[in-house]
């Protein structure tokens, strides 16, 4: 999703191939990592921006920091608590998801895309600040406010 903004469409099945060369780990039916996602991207030419903290962590996010982004045209991945977005609590599913966010609203609520939903119903959701941060700060894995911006 983050890559095709950028105009380079490419499936599924070829970042999950991308995924497993890098994790060892062999399935198209179970979840990923930050470090492989960003393998994926890196190995298609994409800089991956804002993962880590430059200690051997993950760059905890703000707000302001998102928003600064978005400003600049840039779309951001999130890591959150898929039972923490709009629509989703009542699903089976109960880690983490990754979703783009993409931009503000007037009133300060955040547009993203959410892959989970069919038939294009993910794309351009609205989500509130505070639906917003309890889903990034609940993730299962318990790493909050991670996130990744791509550049060329």
């Amino acid at each position: 999703m983050l890559m095709a903004f950028y105009g380079e469409q490419w499936t599924t099945t070829s970042i999950r191939r991308s995924v497993v060369e890098h994790s060892g780990i062999p399935g198209y039916d179970i979840g990923t990592t930050w470090e492989d996602l960003a393998y994926a991207a890196q190995k298609r030419g994409f800089d991956t921006l804002g993962l880590f903290d430059g200690m051997g962590g993950y760059k905890k996010w703000t707000f302001e920091q998102l928003a600064g982004e978005l400003v600049q045209g840039r779309p951001v991945m999130l890591l959150v608590r898929f039972w923490s977005l709009p629509g989703h609590a009542e699903k089976e599913w109960w880690g983490d998801h990754y979703i783009i966010v993409l931009g503000t609203t007037p009133d300060g609520d955040f547009f993203y895309h959410d892959s989970a939903w069919r038939k294009g119903e993910g794309s351009y959701r609205t989500i509130s600040r505070q639906q917003l941060e309890r889903a990034w700060t609940r993730t299962s894995v318990n790493i909050q406010y991670s996130a990744m911006v791509l550049g060329w």
